[in-house]
């Protein structure tokens, strides 16, 4: 008895099958953690539907940047799987999880961020274009006026947040700097103390005496008197 066509075997369509199903139960997973979201909460579900049906899916690896500061935002990135860190001066000052939405805050004025983004580790994100987003909103005016009205005030909230992080951060790195800059002084001067006190209690070697000896002086005679002897 002939096979299936194209090659298929029962087991090989049971596998495809079940493969399907692994899948359309992870996607349907994905998208009630969306929906349980702060950005996405009591939204129509459709509406989230067609985001992701348009969606691109793109993988970060670790340390990989996702948004650099002050770049425009023209997209959204729903985090699917592994985690994203916010970073002031290369450090992490927030860390996003799973199931999150990067960009919405700044996505409707075109507006940069004043942080970088990075992957952790690895992270698998869906990407939602500006242009997708506002065309798929025109079907759904509530969820527009909403998301909308949640953007500003995100966008204010992340902003307010990220500065006051980001000057922290700022500030505990140059009290670390000063607090450096203070021990190596001190380091430095009591060094100098030691080899002074050292300078001042050492003793000089001694230099040997030098006696001179002083010669005799000649004794002085008196010369005998060389006139001859007179007859007498």
């Amino acid at each position: 008895q002939a096979g299936p066509a194209n090659g298929w075997t029962f087991g090989a369509m049971q596998a495809a099958e079940a493969d399907g199903e692994a899948e359309r139960k992870a996607g349907l997973e994905y998208l009630e953690s969306i929906l349980k979201s702060q950005e996405f909460a009591g939204r129509d579900s459709n509406f989230v539907k067609e985001l992701l049906l348009n969606a691109s899916v793109e993988r970060f690896v670790d340390d990989q940047v996702i948004f650099h500061e002050n770049d425009d935002v023209d997209r959204l990135y729903f985090i699917e799987n592994g985690e994203a860190a916010v970073c002031v001066d290369d450090q992490p000052i927030e860390k996003i999880s799973s199931g999150k939405v990067i960009g919405l805050g700044a996505i409707f004025e075109t507006l940069g961020l004043p942080v970088t983004i990075k992957a952790m580790a690895s992270c698998n994100c869906h990407l939602v274009s500006r242009q997708n987003l506002l065309s798929a909103l025109q079907k759904y005016p509530e969820d527009a006026n909403h998301l909308r009205s949640f953007a500003e005030r995100l966008c204010k909230e992340e902003t307010s947040r990220w500065e006051k992080r980001g000057a922290i951060l700022r500030t505990k790195r140059k009290l670390k700097a000063i607090s450096a800059m203070r021990n190596g002084r001190k380091s430095a001067l009591a060094t100098r103390t030691v080899m002074e006190e050292m300078s001042a209690t050492s003793t000089p070697p001694e230099t040997p005496e030098v006696h001179q000896v002083s010669e005799p002086l000649a004794s002085a005679t008196t010369p005998t008197s060389s006139r001859p002897l007179q007859d007498e």
